[in-house]
């Protein structure tokens, strides 16, 4: 009698076998879905980061620094929490980290004021908290203003250095990043 089939014991090695291929498979694609959102939380913080940034620089840009506001003291040492720079047509526009007229579920974001800092609105999106948000401003002094001896208190051209920390909110771990943005911006206006 020739039978052919299985018996137990070889049904038991491919049963696990089959179940240790199953596992690795189920686990290499957990961790590549893991990746994923991941490298999509990194991007959507990234690129809403980038674009606050360019709002204010290319404002810094066009724009001449207030130096009225708040009196600018900071310099390199001392930081400021607040931007006020004047337009061509001498309107006030104001950038800062604020808690208030933020999207949903958002603890603080960049918000910019056109109308002297009567009214802030959020330039940052859903899902995104600053962190933190700091201008260096130099010089610190105007230098197309003429003091009493009729000089100019600085030669530099005005520039400002944005330091801007976000982070995604998000369910998951993975989905929390934290993104560090850092650039200087100069004026195009030299009024002297």
């Amino acid at each position: 009698m020739n039978k052919r089939g299985f018996t137990l014991v070889e049904m038991m090695v491919v049963l696990a076998i089959f179940s240790v291929a199953t596992v690795v498979i189920v686990d290499i694609f957990m961790m590549a879905s893991k990746a994923s959102r991941r490298t999509l939380a990194i991007e959507k913080v990234q690129s809403d980061a980038r674009y606050s940034l360019e709002a204010i620089s290319k404002e810094i840009k066009m724009d001449m620094i207030d130096y009225d506001w708040n009196g600018y003291v900071g310099g390199i040492n001392f930081p400021e929490e607040e931007l006020a720079l004047r337009d061509a047509d001498n309107n006030s526009i104001i950038f800062r980290k604020s808690a208030d007229d933020c999207p949903p579920e958002t603890a603080a974001c960049l918000t910019v004021s056109l109308d002297g800092g009567l009214t802030f609105a959020s330039i940052t999106s859903k899902g995104n908290n600053v962190e933190d948000l700091k201008f260096y401003i130099d010089p610190i002094v105007d230098p197309f203003k003429l003091n009493a001896l009729n000089l100019y208190d600085s030669d530099n051209q005005p520039r400002v250095t944005i330091v801007l920390t976000t982070k995604g909110i998000g369910g998951r771990p993975e989905e929390q990043q934290t993104i560090y943005l850092e650039t200087t911006v100069s004026g195009r206006i030299y009024r002297r």
